[in-house]
């Protein structure tokens, strides 16, 4: 007996090899079942159409144009399916490994603009600022599953929601299984609350649940599209739905009004609750209003030292100034020049509270051991770990210590300083 949740693949797998050898399909629970059923969480839908710039548009027209070209010239001279676009697609690949000459060079130019648009679609600017317009809302929501389509727009992705001040980072096929389970536990445990991954998410990776999946560019495949918002519709503990942000650039492949995804969009739609069709500029509002955050909230954030650490983080450049402000941070400087061996000790009483990283970031930082005050790059290169996690810690941190558990300690501190 087999049991998958997508009897599916691109070619004509199911129907000359899987079929045969188990003799029947019992088909069991589909989305409309398990939402009756109760087995996954209420769904909520939006569907976001971004602009293409100029450049953008007509880049993807001649890419189009090319597509058409080759694909007729591959069907027509060569033998490759019309009717099925997976059988098709094989056909190609096998044309470019194992075909002569003109077939190769046809087939390979097909492919090579196949990657083009594809790389094309994940990167658009106007799309990117759509997610960092929404990681403003997502910086104080749940946690966020990204799925795109390459390791360049994952990356893309990762960096547009850290500038807005979310914590952020991109898994892909190039992370060996160590740094994929530390970002995985990270993600867990709520120290990383975007992950943003291509196809390595799509299946076979048990990911963390998750509150929100923007899909920053649509698989052609029903099959990976199902295992996507797979990872999001779990049942959660407090019965609150799942939110799908499902950006397309209009006009395109991506747009449903093309057909694209049709299927899969079909069946998912008629189990959600909420299904809205907005343009890019009105998406962080419904989002917020979906999570139940104000937009005064939203905007306030804004002003979060947090985001521009992380903002200058992902431009490149270094952050001296400590994260947060407050009179947590007066007193690590203070006592950092000052070095009062009793007033220390107090201090250190403070960060006993601290995990070990976490020590080891405010020493290093602030220059609680003796040695200068650091920046976050300086910090990151001398503890080996990344210059986003320098700036997670050194917030988790202060705010730990602006607790109750510690605060009369740090008021006595701030009134002898």
């Amino acid at each position: 007996m087999g049991l998958t949740a997508t009897l599916e693949r691109s070619d004509d797998g199911v129907e000359e090899k899987l079929l045969p050898f188990f003799g029947e399909s019992i088909v069991g629970c589909d989305y409309r079942r398990a939402r009756a059923d109760k087995i996954i969480a209420p769904i909520r839908v939006m569907t976001v159409a971004v602009q293409f710039s100029a450049l953008e548009f007509n880049r993807n027209q001649r890419l189009e144009d090319e597509l058409r070209r080759e694909r007729r010239s591959l069907i027509d001279n060569y033998g490759c399916s019309e009717s099925s676009f997976g059988v098709f697609f094989r056909q190609v690949q096998d044309l470019a490994k194992n075909g002569d000459f003109r077939a190769a060079r046809t087939a390979g130019r097909y492919l090579h603009a196949f990657s083009a648009r594809r790389e094309l679609l994940a990167t658009c600017r106007a799309k990117l600022k759509a997610i960092e317009k929404l990681g403003a809302v997502l910086a104080g929501a749940g946690k966020t599953l990204v799925f795109s389509e390459t390791k360049e727009s994952a990356r893309g992705c990762a960096d547009a929601l850290a500038s807005a001040g979310v914590y952020a980072e991109s898994m892909s096929s190039d992370d060996v299984g160590a740094e994929r389970t530390r970002l995985l536990r990270q993600f867990d445990e709520g120290r990383i609350t975007a992950l943003a991954a291509p196809r390595i998410l799509d299946e076979g990776i048990d990911v963390p649940e998750a509150d929100v999946g923007i899909i920053a560019a649509a698989s052609s495949s029903r099959r990976q599209m199902v295992q996507r918002i797979g990872r999001v519709i779990r049942v959660k503990p407090d019965g609150r739905p799942a939110s799908f942000v499902i950006l397309y650039m209009q006009s395109s492949i991506e747009d449903p009004a093309r057909g694209a995804h049709e299927s899969f969009l079909e069946q998912l739609l008629e189990i959600a609750d909420e299904k809205l069709d907005v343009p890019a500029d009105g998406a962080a509002v419904q989002l917020a209003n979906w999570l139940g955050q104000s937009m005064e909230t939203v905007e306030s954030a804004r002003s979060m030292p947090r985001l521009h650490a992380l903002s200058a983080v992902v431009n490149g450049k270094d952050v001296i100034d400590p994260v947060r402000a407050g009179s947590v941070t007066n007193v690590l400087l203070h006592e950092a020049i000052r070095a009062d061996p009793d007033r220390f000790d107090l201090l250190l009483s403070c960060l006993a509270i601290l995990s070990p990283q976490q020590i080891r970031v405010i020493v290093t930082r602030f220059g609680l051991g003796g040695g200068p005050r650091r920046s976050v790059r300086e910090t990151a290169q001398l503890l080996r770990i990344g210059a986003r996690d320098v700036v997670r810690v050194e917030d988790e941190s202060l705010g730990r210590l602006e607790g109750q558990d510690v605060l009369p300690i740090i008021q006595l501190l701030c009134g002898e300083a």
